[in-house]
């Protein structure tokens, strides 16, 4: 009889309820059912700098939290999101309301970022772990944790741009899901998670202030610079309206020197999912 009889190699600790399990299950970063709803999903890493085809997923998430607690959250958001998937904001006066409460969302929000986090092995990764528990809803919300909300609205391509990406389509939609860390301006240092999730032209802003540090005057400059508005604790529904960013902005900033090269080589239909 070996020595090594019974002993499973392959058992792995969830990175949600911390319990061990003999074969983690693959968690997707962006919700499959979301992800999916893009026509040929591509995948940019930031850290690896490269695309590569399909969905982002990560291995470390065991059936009972994937499959159940973190997959019924899932489903709440994808109900609520679904009627307003394709539906590009072309109109200044243009509004979204999803029927879903700051709770649930703000859940959904942490869940991503923590996906993305593990998956970019990223600075805030102990700060999002330190949330796990409100995650799979066992848990308080955390103290001070701020979300912002707004839509991003289509850019209309001049006809330079037009000819540089090989497209004839007048508009730039935002057909994109994102989720990335982001530096807002006079704050990096105050700011335990400061997360984006972008979900086509849905946007949310995701803020924990660090111990003893309340954003006060920054959070409504920040509200009148980018036009994302708080969203409520006690809110059961969320209403978005625009931002002053454009689809163009939104992806420039996340894939930077990339993007002139991306829009060359794939066109601007085909936007990625961008890990950073």
């Amino acid at each position: 009889m070996s020595l090594n009889a019974g002993v499973n190699r392959t058992t792995k600790k969830c990175a949600y309820c911390g319990k061990s399990e003999q074969s983690a299950t693959r968690e997707h970063i962006i919700p499959s059912a979301i992800a999916r709803t893009i026509s040929s999903p591509r995948t940019f890493h930031v850290n690896r700098e490269i695309f590569f085809d399909g969905d982002a997923t990560i291995k470390d998430t065991c059936s009972l939290c994937n499959n159940v607690k973190l997959g019924e959250l899932d489903n709440r958001l994808t109900t609520a999101a679904k009627p307003w998937f394709g539906k590009w904001l072309r109109d200044e006066d243009f509004s979204v309301t999803l029927h879903v409460d700051w709770q649930t969302l703000a859940r959904w929000l942490l869940k991503v970022s923590f996906n993305s986090a593990r998956a970019a092995k990223a600075h805030d990764l102990a700060a999002l772990t330190a949330q796990r528990k409100f995650m799979l809803g066992e848990g308080e919300a955390p103290r001070k944790l701020l979300i912002l909300g707004g839509l991003i609205r289509s850019h209309r391509l001049t006809p330079h741009e037009k000819q540089l990406i090989r497209t004839e389509q007048d508009w730039f939609d935002p057909e994109m899901n994102r989720t990335a860390h982001t530096v807002l301006p006079r704050l990096p240092e105050k700011l335990s998670i400061s997360r984006a999730v972008l979900i086509q032209h849905l946007a949310f802003m995701i803020l924990k202030p660090v111990r003893g540090y309340s954003l006060g005057v920054n959070l409504r400059r920040l509200e009148q610079a980018t036009g994302f508005r708080v969203v409520e604790r006690k809110a059961d529904n969320v209403t978005l309206g625009p931002t002053k960013d454009d689809a163009l902005d939104v992806v420039e900033a996340s894939i930077r020197a990339k993007f002139d090269a991306y829009r060359k080589e794939y066109g601007a239909q085909q936007a990625p999912t961008v890990l950073k």
